[in-house]
């Protein structure tokens, strides 16, 4: 399998060209790599949160029930909890 990534674009030598929404980046720009195994992460309600995602080279989630705070101050017990709670 080979996968294909437009952050990537050291191949075309556009480094400049990164942050570019996904739809803007030519075929000719993308590098292949051998991928071993391929995960799907869904990006937010019809695809929301992706223009975010490609831009900064994150991958957001959410977990409303979870307090953020309790994240933030690595407070797993909290969290553990909370998850927990959901089921």
């Amino acid at each position: 399998m080979i996968a294909q990534t437009p952050m990537a674009l050291a191949a075309a030598g556009r480094e400049d060209r990164a942050a570019l929404p996904l739809h803007e980046v030519k075929a000719a720009d993308l590098r292949t790599f051998p991928a071993s195994a391929v995960r799907y992460i869904k990006l937010g309600q019809g695809g929301r949160w992706a223009e975010q995602a490609f831009r900064e080279q994150i991958i957001p989630f959410g977990y409303r029930p979870v307090s953020h705070a309790a994240c933030a101050n690595a407070e797993w017990g909290k969290v553990q909890g909370q998850l927990e709670a959901m089921g």
